[in-house]
């Protein structure tokens, strides 16, 4: 299997604790970090695509 941004995504969304994606701070999870380093993205577009991974896969705010 080949890395990609979206199985990134997926991954995250899946597997890591989500709370910081809906608290107040502007700060990334180190594995999200990670994400936007390796494939260019900026911490705004992690965290926006993966508020609307979760969103589709009904898992909401996981606090």
């Amino acid at each position: 299997m080949r890395a990609s941004y979206p199985r990134a995504i997926a991954w995250l969304g899946l597997n890591d604790d989500c709370g910081w994606l809906y608290g107040d701070d502007e700060y990334l999870s180190v594995a999200a970090a990670l994400v936007a380093d390796l494939f260019g993205k900026t911490p705004a577009k992690v965290a926006r695509d993966l508020r609307a991974f979760r969103e589709k896969e009904g898992l909401g705010d996981a606090r």
